[in-house]
């Protein structure tokens, strides 16, 4: 895994964090779907890239 990865990685688990924390104002915005969407999409993310990183640290 990259150093790039590892900090896509850091800032996916950020964003979910402030989605968590601000969640009725990402409502407001964005619509209930649309946070949850955006909530979805993190965690594709997120997985591929501790995919990513359980596969190098098997090297």
């Amino acid at each position: 895994m990259t150093k790039k990865e590892i900090l896509q990685l850091l800032e996916n688990r950020f964003q979910l964090e402030m989605i968590r924390i601000f969640r009725e104002e990402f409502e407001e915005k964005e619509g209930k779907s649309g946070v949850l969407e955006r909530i979805d999409r993190l965690l594709d993310e997120i997985n591929e890239l501790k995919k990513k990183l359980e596969t190098f640290d098997n090297n």
